[in-house]
């Protein structure tokens, strides 16, 4: 690599591209029988990739894009290049096509690869570089061909949804997306499903459709991925002087279809609510000390507001703690949590209290004694 990119400020580009091209052809060809477990060889070959990029786009003579043109045409054929996203092949075919003109030779190496890889890892990107070089080409007839012969890609459905939306043909993108939503359902594949409905939200959302933005925001929530966005999406169509019965009750029926991981969304919407009663039962509920808790996100809220409530919370959860883990690391965590219960309104007592309980129960313990001894 670093002598290429010395022949390339020498502006020996035919030298610097053989040693390019062999980088990442040779990587591409053997990269399954390597432990990359740590990605240098994908980044090596990727950097070879966007250094090829940069000799395009400064300017190459006819003859060397020729050959590369020859070379990319047979390594596009390895589908590692795409399964491990090694090189961006499909895009650096698509700029020497722009450089040389050469749309002809450029379509009917796409072409080729999709005929030998019809369905495959790699298919929406080769289709995509295909409708890039008709577009440069000005072939808005042949566009429509390609985008409406590969509608059950979803990277292709959402070209031509795009191109609805902006037609404003909010009706024809509804039943195109409807259609993307069977096709993903039939598939198997719940991820896309939820990428259409966010899609089918944004639409109504153009179109003003309150009803329909509520029941899609409400599913999304939770069954999406983003579900703080579909709580702000709803705040903001729910008129203010019905938002608070709106969401406690909409809180009651979400809490009851919870899906795994949901727990502390609902603790970030108390939080900006301010509903800190609920907080604090959601704390008490569902969280457990440790090194990585995330009761410090929700602490500094309720500190001052439940403090009896907090301390018992970490009587409980530290004696609890204690019992279950043995270990130097262990005990000054212990020993941490005691020094900010202290910090605590009444905590001082409390924790001597748990001190006079740890020594007597664990004083065989000398690595806990050591700790506590400086609580």
């Amino acid at each position: 690599m670093e002598k290429a990119e010395s022949l390339i400020k020498l502006n020996c580009q035919e030298e610097a591209m053989a040693i390019l091209l062999h980088i990442i052809r040779e990587i591409g060809n053997g990269y399954e029988e390597h432990d990359d477990y740590d990605g240098d060889l994908g980044c090596i070959c990727q950097e070879a990739t966007e250094l090829i990029i940069e000799m395009i786009e400064t300017g190459l003579p006819d003859d060397l894009l020729k050959k590369l043109t020859d070379e990319i045409s047979q390594l596009i054929k390895n589908s590692n290049y795409d399964n491990y996203d090694l090189a961006d092949l499909n895009e650096l075919l698509f700029l020497i096509s722009l450089k040389t003109s050469n749309f002809d030779n450029g379509i009917r190496i796409i072409d080729e690869a999709l005929k030998n890889e019809p369905d495959s890892f790699r298919t929406p990107s080769l289709v995509k570089s295909k409708i890039e070089l008709l577009e440069s080409a000005d072939q808005k007839g042949e566009v429509k061909k390609v985008i409406s012969s590969y509608l059950y890609l979803p990277e292709i459905r959402k070209i031509r949804l795009k191109e609805l939306i902006a037609e404003k043909q909010y009706e024809n993108a509804l039943a195109l997306i409807d259609e993307g939503i069977s096709m993903a359902k039939e598939k198997g594949h719940p991820g896309t499903v939820t990428d259409w409905k966010n899609e089918k939200l944004s639409v109504y959302q153009l179109m003003g459709n309150k009803e329909k933005v509520i029941e899609l925001a409400e599913d999304l929530f939770v069954n999406g991925r983003e579900s703080m966005k579909y709580y702000h999406t709803l705040k903001a169509v729910i008129p203010t002087e019905k938002w608070i019965s709106y969401l406690d009750d909409f809180l009651c029926k979400s809490e009851k279809r919870q899906r795994w991981g949901l727990g502390p969304i609902y603790a970030r919407i108390y939080i900006e609510e301010k509903y800190w009663d609920r907080l604090m039962n959601y704390i008490e509920k569902n969280i457990q000390l440790g090194k990585y808790s995330s009761l410090v996100e929700y602490e500094s809220y309720l500190i001052n507001r439940y403090p009896e409530r907090m301390l018992a919370f970490y009587k409980t959860q530290i004696t609890d703690y204690a019992a279950k883990n043995m270990g130097r690391d262990h005990y000054q965590y212990v020993a941490d949590v005691l020094k900010k219960m202290k910090t605590y309104s009444g905590g001082e007592k409390i924790v001597n209290t748990l001190l006079i309980h740890f020594k007597s129960i664990y004083s065989k313990r000398r690595a806990m004694m050591e700790e506590l001894s400086k609580v």
